[in-house]
């Protein structure tokens, strides 16, 4: 596809994606890490970033900038729905016009089309985010293969990319890896640069898992024990019994063009990359499906499963839209990008309903003399919230944008969690401490309620 269809393509995608952010933004904030990191961000007046990953920041920026400006609440959490959308626009940008990138800026418009369902509400994932950023640097790595002499200014912005990259997923690994892997066959020059480039993230990464570990990549990778204690019993796992459920109703688009390729690999004896597909292809959805062998509510594996349309998506637009018409290429991409707001269009009513839940609950106690509640998991309807560990800000965030004053509502998960907070009536209860009033900004947090908690 030439830039001119990419950009005609892209453009429209992106901005109709910024429409949808602002018409679902409660549905988009009112969401577990988003609330949590909003609530943080207000909170200190500071950029929230967790387990090492700054590279939260470029999204970040702009709900703090609101806060500087003294924006509402609702302000800033609309803020911060579009922000996510506006970065990757940038990149798509920064790709197809700043660094004259035709192909790589296709592959970033097909990733955030190709298998976007439920990922479009679930934001805060940092993986969507590195993807977007690492395509930017894979188009700096593909203009220097085509240059005669590598740039000084790549050898100086290199390691800075590759750092963040390092620090802004561990998933980001397979998908760096494969495009040097990719650009190794596609290239018969400069694989110096490509080694090097491979061999300087893998030491990075090294020196990241060692120096740099934290608890929650520790838990998150422990999954991969799951290969030896299954070990041969891995194709009845529910998880893959999910994931084809999955393909048939949301993620088909990525599984037709993964056929596609292959049969254009076979028929043009190019079995190099037909490998290199399969092998990423096929290891990482094993790996993900081990690691979650129960099965995980969608939404939560979604973003890694995304992974894959990012080896499709090279393989379409280095491989098989060149061997097609420019039509065809353009009819199937406008077709996946109609396809993608479909589908986040038909599961909204998913989150516009835990967003009415927790809208229901409050208006439900809004008037009873004792408002500061912990509520039994096994009275809320878990198939429709999802997961409850960020309910607290949740209901700060959606009571103080609707009814003007805070709320204090925990579910709690496990029984007498928190019975050690019953006898606190002047602080904001969370799953991971409570927070006296005089210490949160009384414009965002406007907690009156001096009782104690109950517990329903």
């Amino acid at each position: 596809m030439s830039r001119k269809w990419t950009l005609l393509t892209g453009l429209p995608a992106f901005l109709a994606l910024i429409v949808l952010s602002v018409l679902y933004y409660k549905e988009r904030t009112v969401m577990l890490d988003v609330s949590y990191h909003l609530f943080n961000i207000l909170k200190d007046g500071g950029f929230a970033i967790q387990i090492n990953r700054f590279g939260a920041a470029m999204t970040q920026a702009l709900p703090l900038l609101g806060m500087k400006a003294g924006f509402s609440l609702g302000s800033i959490a609309l803020l911060y729905s579009v922000s996510f959308v506006l970065f990757y626009l940038a990149c798509f940008l920064v790709i197809l016009l700043g660094l004259r990138n035709t192909k790589v800026a296709l592959c970033l418009l097909l990733f955030h089309t190709m298998m976007v369902t439920h990922s479009f509400y679930w934001i805060q994932c940092e993986f969507i985010q590195g993807v977007s950023f690492s395509f930017v640097y894979i188009a700096m790595i593909e203009n220097e293969l085509r240059r005669e002499k590598t740039a000084a200014l790549f050898h100086a912005l290199s390691p800075v990319f590759l750092v963040t990259i390092v620090f802004f997923y561990p998933l980001l690994l397979f998908v760096l890896l494969f495009a040097l892997a990719y650009f190794h066959i596609h290239y018969r020059e400069k694989h110096a640069l490509l080694r090097a480039t491979a061999l300087s993230y893998l030491a990075l990464f090294g020196i990241k898992v060692v120096f740099f570990k934290t608890g929650y990549d520790a838990q998150a990778m422990s999954g991969v024990n799951n290969i030896i204690t299954l070990f041969p019993k891995y194709i009845m796992i529910q998880a893959n019994k999910n994931f084809i459920r999955y393909c048939l109703h949301d993620y088909y688009m990525v599984i037709i063009f993964f056929l596609a390729a292959v049969v254009f690999y076979l028929r043009a004896g190019l079995y190099r990359k037909l490998l290199l597909l399969c092998i990423f292809f096929s290891g990482l959805l094993f790996l993900i499906n081990v690691s979650y062998f129960h099965g995980a509510e969608q939404f939560y594996l979604e973003p890694q499963y995304r992974i894959l349309s990012v080896f499709v998506a090279f393989s379409l637009v280095y491989d098989v839209f060149p061997a097609v018409r420019e039509r065809t290429a353009v009819i199937a991409v406008a077709a996946t990008v109609v396809l993608a707001f479909v589908r986040i269009l038909q599961v909204q009513p998913v989150y516009s309903g835990r967003v009415d839940w927790f809208r229901s609950y409050l208006h439900a106690t809004e008037w009873e003399k004792d408002k500061k509640i912990i509520v039994r998991q096994q009275e809320v309807p878990m198939d429709r919230i999802k997961m409850s560990w960020g309910s607290s800000y949740e209901c700060w965030l959606l009571s103080t944008m609707e009814q003007g004053s805070s709320r204090s509502v925990i579910i709690e998960e496990t029984p007498g969690e928190f019975d050690w907070a019953m006898g606190n009536n002047r602080s904001f209860l969370t799953k991971w401490g409570a927070f006296d009033y005089h210490s949160l900004n009384k414009k965002y947090f406007r907690f009156t309620d001096t009782g104690y908690y109950i517990k329903r």
